[in-house]
């Protein structure tokens, strides 16, 4: 996850979405991600056309074990900023954890094709893991 920059400091409404997002992304750092899905989702209220968001409320629902549901804020954000790779690569995995493998080599491919150096590293991972091999 990473912590949403804006140009809009200084706005009461823009510091308590920027103050939840980072709430959210410091418990999901720690290992606490039943507490980072309120504070993530308190930002999206604020704030709910932010790709950045929406693709770190995916991430914590699947660090839940919640991948359906997580591909709700996922598909948004790919449809908020269709170039967020990592939205792309987490919509993969969600798929992949679901069994769905063509949906999840689709958004492979395309976090791949955004992204180069996410793609490679990522997806070669999520494939070993799924296909049983090391890499």
């Amino acid at each position: 996850m990473k912590r949403k920059q804006s140009s809009t400091l200084g706005k009461a409404s823009s510091v308590d979405h920027q103050a939840e997002h980072a709430k959210a992304v410091d418990c999901y750092r720690a290992g606490d991600h039943e507490t980072a899905l309120p504070h993530i989702n308190a930002a999206i209220r604020a704030e709910p056309n932010s790709a950045i968001y929406q693709a770190d409320a995916g991430v914590v629902l699947m660090a839940l074990g919640r991948n359906e549901e997580a591909l709700i804020p996922l598909r948004r954000a790919t449809q908020l900023d269709p170039s967020h790779a990592d939205a792309h690569y987490n919509m993969g995995e969600a798929y992949q954890f679901l069994g769905q493998k063509d949906k999840a080599i689709e958004a492979f491919k395309i976090a791949m094709s955004l992204n180069r150096g996410l793609g490679w590293k990522k997806i070669r991972s999520a494939f070993a893991r799924w296909f049983g091999f090391n890499r």
